[in-house]
């Protein structure tokens, strides 16, 4: 009705449609009817739910219209504004406040960031850290574990939601399984690997690493992964051989599901050391020994070896 409304009419020159409930059919009427329409010159939709998409359609519309539209487009591509001040709160809850309050501070509405946050949290874990600014390692972790107790998703698109949780025909070349590090060294082991992470899919490598992949519950993550990789890498420090000892740990329970698969079984799985006490492999004790010991390596223990090496890493991933 609005878009046939705005199609026969030539007159009206401002449309405020904030708040209306605008959903993806009444976004389509509009920007067909924007096509012909040579009278507007301000439409508004804020608060409506007209997903990015729809509204690129709306603004190739407008380059039909022959006068100069101003479009308002503040808080779309949500189910309801209610959603927001349930991520906002949630958010300060975390402990994670201070973001936004320095946002705020540099005259930033404090909805808008939620929002900005729910819009970019399609492409990842990532985009929200950029949103809000987080730095530290810490707040990252703790930003990691409260998305797993509230679905941010729910205020996402439906279709993008299915293809990063659910693609089964996607496939990995590699599975990167390793520990975190701790607090005392600022979660290093966690950034190399993320940056070794980095330089594979540079290369053109399908790689599955928890900070991108993990959405859900936990173990179903980790196992799909490995179920749909061709190879496991598995960084080796201390630390990783001592939580491999623990049966009741997530590396144990990763690592023993990795070894005893059908299709990647110990020989599918690529050790790299990433710490110098690493690097003689009898003193690797537990499954880690057992398992691994008599395998060659990929050194990778310093910065300067993980430049070097990883055109060895990639060879061994694709068997070249």
């Amino acid at each position: 009705a609005i878009g046939d409304a705005l199609l026969h009419n030539n007159t009206l020159t401002n449309l405020d449609l904030e708040s209306n409930s605008i959903g993806p059919q009444g976004g389509i009427a509009i920007g067909v009817a924007l096509e012909h329409n040579n009278t507007l010159t301000s439409l508004n939709l804020g608060w409506n739910n007209i997903d990015k998409q729809l509204l690129k359609q709306i603004n190739a519309s407008l380059e039909e219209n022959k006068s100069p539209v101003g479009v308002k487009r503040k808080e779309n591509a949500i189910k309801a504004r209610k959603e927001l001040i349930q991520v906002h709160d949630w958010l300060r809850g975390m402990g994670l406040g201070d973001y936004i309050d320095n946002a705020v501070a540099q005259n930033m509405d404090s909805m808008d960031i939620v929002h900005t946050i729910v819009d970019d949290h399609a492409n990842g874990e990532e985009e929200l850290v950029k949103a809000l600014g987080i730095s530290t390692i810490g707040d990252k972790m703790k930003l990691r574990k409260g998305l797993r107790r509230i679905d941010i998703r729910k205020v996402e698109s439906a279709t993008v939601v299915q293809r990063n949780r659910d693609n089964s025909a996607e496939r990995y070349h590699c599975f990167l399984a390793h520990e975190w590090g701790d607090k005392n060294t600022n979660y290093l082991t966690h950034e190399v690997v993320s940056q070794i992470n980095k330089e594979l899919k540079k290369k053109g490598l399908t790689t599955w690493f928890d900070e991108d992949r993990m959405h859900g519950f936990i173990f179903n993550d980790m196992a799909r992964g490995i179920d749909k990789s061709d190879k496991v890498v598995v960084f080796i420090t201390k630390r990783y051989m001592e939580r491999l000892m623990d049966e009741n740990n997530n590396c144990a329970k990763e690592f023993n599901y990795a070894t005893q698969h059908n299709a990647i079984g110990v020989h599918n799985i690529i050790p790299v050391v990433i710490e110098t006490s690493m690097l003689d492999t009898s003193k690797w004790r537990g499954p880690l020994g057992m398992n691994l010991s008599s395998k060659l390596f990929v050194d990778m223990s310093t910065e300067r070896l993980r430049n070097q090496k990883i055109d060895e890493l990639y060879n061994k991933i694709l068997d070249l």
